[in-house]
């Protein structure tokens, strides 16, 4: 990871992306430069497709994001990635939240995710 450049993309963040490009803001999906993941991930696909929950999964992105907790949260969009996103921690210990798509609720679901 530490090899390939990060881009830098929206509120200064930092990224790496290898997949297929998205257009959040006309929702558009363009599938013609993806070439697959990178070497360095088939064994962590591998090792989750182990467990029974994620057995089927198919990997058509991979996003490494360098975030720090003073900028805003990242939001990942609902409308391309619904429920098939599984996120990983490889630095310090973060707070992954869950927020529903209703206005009216208010639950929301933190799950610590330690340092890997």
């Amino acid at each position: 990871m530490t090899h390939t450049f990060y881009h830098h993309y929206n509120h200064g963040r930092l990224k790496q992306d290898f997949g297929i490009k998205i257009n959040c803001k006309k929702q558009t999906i363009k599938t013609k430069y993806f070439t697959g993941t990178p070497l360095y991930s088939k064994s962590i696909i591998e090792r989750l497709k182990t467990h029974r929950i994620s057995e089927d999964f198919q990997s058509v992105e991979l996003c490494n994001l360098d975030y720090h907790s003073e900028r805003d949260p990242h939001i990942d969009d609902v409308w391309i990635w619904r429920e098939r996103l599984i996120t990983i921690n490889l630095l310090p210990n973060t707070m992954l939240s869950l927020i529903p798509n209703e206005k009216d609720s208010n639950k929301i679901i933190d799950i610590a995710l330690p340092r890997r």
